[in-house]
């Protein structure tokens, strides 16, 4: 008998991501053909580094910078290539942020239909832009899909981001100022509300 203790991951980010986004797809009914799935899988792996969501400033470090400048950018660009690839970010920020984030889009001026729009009006610039048929189908499919894979990201944030109580009463808030639906949808699976009890 060795002596020796081996340590195994049950799942690594890929396999973990994987079985979520599958899943996901599945509970919102949301069917998109293999390489779009690769594409999400790659977008939820990329986004685990936050700085990704980010852009770099002059000094060294991440910033956000808002949709409009980043469309503004991509607008003035000269490069074909360089252009295709803001877009590109334009679309995959909104795409994560309005699913993922979406409980945090709740409390903003700015909400999850300014982000799907922008997405949206992003991928198809990129298909567009896209000469190669598999990569052009890809960002067809995101930008036609973009509120139901938002949709999807948002069922992955349920399942993978803490709920406590402080989170809870947080949620509440933001259902009592937007009405959220997905909001609404945790706050009856947690029994803080009931089915009855409902914003018109």
């Amino acid at each position: 008998m060795s002596d020796k203790t081996s340590i195994q991951l049950v799942n690594g980010p890929q396999e973990f991501f994987l079985e979520m986004l599958s899943s996901a797809l599945q509970a919102q009914r949301v069917k998109v053909q293999p390489e779009t799935e690769v594409y999400m899988l790659n977008l939820l792996q990329h986004f685990m580094r936050p700085e990704n969501l980010y852009v770099q400033n002059g000094e060294g470090g991440f910033e956000e910078k808002p949709l409009a400048f980043l469309v503004m950018d991509a607008l003035e660009e000269d490069h074909p290539e360089a252009s295709k690839a803001i877009f590109r970010k334009i679309g995959d920020v909104s795409l994560y942020t309005a699913g993922y984030f979406y409980e945090r889009l709740a409390q903003k001026k700015v909400g999850r239909d300014y982000y799907i729009d922008i997405g949206e009006s992003a991928y198809t610039t990129v298909a567009a832009k896209n000469p190669e048929r598999p990569q052009k189908e890809v960002f067809e499919e995101l930008s036609a899909k973009f509120g139901k894979l938002v949709d999807v990201f948002a069922e992955i944030s349920d399942r993978t981001l803490p709920r406590d109580e402080v989170s809870l009463l947080r949620q509440y808030e933001n259902w009592s100022e937007s009405g959220d639906k997905r909001i609404e949808k945790n706050l009856i699976k947690a029994g803080i509300l009931i089915k009855g009890n409902r914003k018109n």
